[in-house]
């Protein structure tokens, strides 16, 4: 039989058992809950977004930082990441000990340092009544300071405007020093000239001012002036005493001045004048008499001012 081929040389085969029948499933006794119902997505707002939801999005050890103060919106955002961007491209960076000689020399070049010494340069507006200017100095000194210092041309140029400033400065206080000197010498030679001279001071004073252009050159005038010597009471009182021995108002016989005499040159010469004018052969006599008085007190005066000339 083939069955008895199949278990040949193979052992006992164990019978084979039937396998049951399966079993119909039951169907699953309806849910008492309805099915749960998909959740649809939330709609995006893209505006609220990029106006406040951005802020969101923002990492939270960043969040307390100022910057955001300054930005209202995502386009913000982006505009100053572009020109922090730029601002970077742009930036210096300062040279280190491992920084060659072109890297220094290319650092001070963006900068604004000039390529070389002689070219730095500035410009100086003089004001009315300034002592000093840009030609009042030689700044090539300067030139070669500043190019060691590796300054701009602007740093260059502030610094000569400062030096020309403090210049200006000093004269000018000098001056306004000097100044307040000589009120005060002024006011003390005054008062002094004053109490000696009474009611005479104006006339005197004017009698000075007079003759002092007639008795010494314009250069001379200005060297007494700046030195003071218009502001020395007994320098004063010296020129009047010479003032006087040129008008007649003081005679001087044999270098001896005589003061305050009623005949002075003036109304000799007026007296002369008058005499000839009303009848000159008959005051012929008084006429050269005067005249001989006239002559007299001019050869004294003449004398006394050569002995004071030296």
């Amino acid at each position: 039989m083939p069955e008895d081929l199949l278990n040949k040389g193979q052992g006992e085969r164990p019978p084979v058992q039937d396998t049951p029948p399966a079993q119909d499933t039951p169907p699953a006794k309806p849910s008492a809950e309805p099915p749960a119902q998909d959740t649809p997505p939330t709609s995006f707002d893209m505006n609220q977004f990029m106006t406040e939801g951005w802020k969101d999005c923002i990492p939270e050890d960043l969040k307390d930082r100022a910057e955001w103060g300054r930005i209202n919106n995502v386009q913000d955002v982006f505009k100053n990441y572009i020109s922090a961007q730029q601002t970077i491209s742009k930036s210096v960076r300062i040279p280190d000990a491992s920084s060659s000689a072109e890297d220094v020399t290319a650092f001070y070049t963006k900068l604004g340092k000039p390529a070389s010494p002689a070219e730095y340069d500035f410009t100086y507006e003089k004001a009315e009544g300034q002592q000093f200017g840009k030609e009042s100095f030689d700044f090539s000194n300067f030139q070669q300071i500043a190019d060691k210092a590796n300054l701009t041309a602007t740093q260059y140029q502030d610094m000569c405007k400062a030096y020309i400033d403090i210049q200006n400065d000093f004269v000018n206080k000098y001056q306004q020093e000097q100044a307040e000197q000589a009120g005060a010498e002024l006011k003390e030679a005054e008062a002094t000239l004053r109490k000696e001279w009474g009611k005479d001071y104006g006339n005197n004073i004017n009698n000075i001012s007079a003759k002092i252009t007639q008795m010494y050159p314009q250069e001379t005038i200005e060297k007494m002036s700046e030195v003071g010597l218009f502001r020395d009471a007994n320098f004063l009182k010296s020129q009047l005493a010479l003032t006087k021995m040129l008008t007649g108002d003081t005679i001087y016989i044999e270098g001896r001045g005589i003061e305050n005499v009623p005949e002075t040159i003036d109304q000799l010469r007026a007296k002369r004048d008058s005499l000839m004018q009303a009848d000159y052969v008959k005051n012929k006599a008084q006429v050269d008499e005067l005249n001989k008085q006239i002559v007299a007190i001019q050869m004294s005066q003449q004398g006394q001012l050569s002995r004071l000339q030296g």
